[in-house]
C-alpha cells in the first residue's frame, strides 16, 4: 500500500500548520488530492469511464462514454482548474451518445446528464447544454 505521504497528499489537517488558517489548508489539501487522482486518470485511463486504482487499468462500466470526465466537470470548474477544464471540454466536444449499450437510466442521468447540466450552469458554455439536450433526447 501507498501512504498519503508517499503520494504527496497530506493527511487530514486537524490543527493549523504555519500562518494559513485551517479552512484554507484543508481546501488546499482537497484540491491537491483531486489533482493527484485526476492526473492518474488522465495518465492511465483517459476517455474511459473510470480508473481502477489497484491495477491502474481503465474501466468501462458506464457505457464507455468517459463518465469520469463528464462527472468531474463541475468539480474542475469549482476548483478553478483551467488546464483540466480545457482538456475535458475538448473531449466532451467530440462526445456522442449514439452508442448501443445496456444503459442504467439512473446512472446515465446522474453522471452524464447531471455532469453536463452542472457544467453548463457553472460555465454558461453552450456546448454542455447542447450535449445535455442531445443526451436527454436519447433518454426519451
Amino acid at each position: 500500500t501507498t501512504s498519503a505521504t508517499e503520494t504527496g497528499i497530506d493527511t487530514v489537517l486537524l490543527t493549523p500548520v504555519g500562518n494559513k488558517n485551517i479552512e484554507t489548508q484543508r481546501r488546499e489539501a482537497v484540491k491537491q488530492a483531486f489533482e493527484h487522482t485526476w492526473n492518474g486518470y488522465v495518465t492511465y485511463a483517459w476517455g474511459a469511464d473510470e480508473l481502477k486504482p489497484v491495477s491502474n487499468a481503465p474501466g468501462h462500466g458506464w457505457g464507455g462514454l468517459g463518465a469520469t470526465i463528464v462527472d468531474s466537470l463541475d468539480t474542475i470548474i469549482i476548483m478553478g482548474l483551467d488546464e483540466p477544464f480545457s482538456k475535458a471540454r475538448s473531449w466532451v466536444e467530440n462526445l456522442h451518445f449514439d452508442k448501443d449499450y445496456d444503459a442504467s437510466t439512473f446512472e446515465t442521468t446522474i453522471r452524464y446528464l447531471g455532469g453536463l447540466l452542472s457544467a453548463y450552469e457553472l460555465s454558461k458554455d453552450d456546448l454542455f447544454l447542447s450535449k445535455a439536450t442531445e443526451l436527454g433526447n436519447k433518454l426519451l
